[in-house]
């Protein structure tokens, strides 16, 4: 999947810095995720943050962008797994609707 950084002209203090992109097979441009301008409370210097969610992927890729001082970004992505079994946790606990009083 190709995708590109789609400024976001806003004045609300928590809108994303970037819309992440996508083209659709009939061309359009499908947002598949956002970037956050953030700051790293260590150094100070700016980042970008934010997730990608498509459909196409198995799972939701958390992404950080660090600026390099020719322009670029040097991208740090992790692989978000989604639980096999949401209710797994639960399988061990009584049933409420069928538990005996």
């Amino acid at each position: 999947m190709a995708i590109h950084l789609v400024p976001v002209n806003s004045d609300k203090e928590r809108a994303p810095k970037y819309e992440i992109c996508a083209r659709s097979p009939s061309g359009a441009r499908v947002q598949v995720g956002a970037l956050w301008e953030q700051t790293a409370k260590a150094t100070g210097e700016c980042f970008l943050q934010g997730r990608l969610e498509d459909p196409s992927l198995p799972n939701q890729v958390q992404i950080s962008a660090f600026r390099q001082d020719d322009g670029s970004y040097n991208v740090v992505w992790q692989e978000q797994r989604r639980a096999k079994n949401a209710f797994a946790a639960n399988d061990r606990q009584a049933d409420p609707f069928t538990a005996a009083a």
